[in-house]
């Protein structure tokens, strides 16, 4: 592993080991209120923690490892499941986050994912206009 300052046991490992998915799911939640949303995150937090940029990386090591050993599925030795996780600045204000901290993200974020398709680079058939549902209407998703 790199020589770094960074703490990666404390960056989500999507976000610097990256990962290959063979499968994928997403989740796309809506919070009733605070107490809902804030219950829901502390149960997941252990996964998200073990989903760490340290833990990816050393897995990617790992299966990176094996490949350089002759095994050419190394998925059939290893896998990981990650889960990561990734709130709206809308979902923030559904949490309860306060007014000093919400205030310190900049308007970019603040705003609907379509208002800012072009600056995203969601052009041509990526556009807003041609997502697909229910990402075409936002605030449609799964409440709890």
């Amino acid at each position: 592993m790199p020589k770094t300052d960074l703490n990666l046991e404390n960056i989500q490992g999507n976000v610097l080991g990256g990962f290959s998915k063979d499968n994928q799911l997403n989740l796309f939640l809506k919070f009733r209120n605070a107490a809902n949303g804030r219950a829901w995150i502390k149960e997941i937090a252990d996964d998200v923690a073990e989903s760490s940029s340290a833990n990816v990386i050393q897995f990617n090591n790992g299966f990176s490892r094996l490949r350089r050993h002759g095994i050419s599925r190394p998925e059939d030795l290893i896998s990981a499941v990650w889960v990561n996780l990734a709130l709206s600045w809308k979902g923030m204000q559904a949490l309860g986050l306060g007014k000093a901290d919400l205030d310190s993200f900049p308007d970019e974020f603040k705003s609907e994912m379509a208002s800012r398709g072009a600056a995203i680079g969601d052009v041509g058939p990526s556009a807003p206009n041609r997502w697909v549902p229910p990402f075409d209407k936002p605030g449609t998703f799964m409440r709890c």
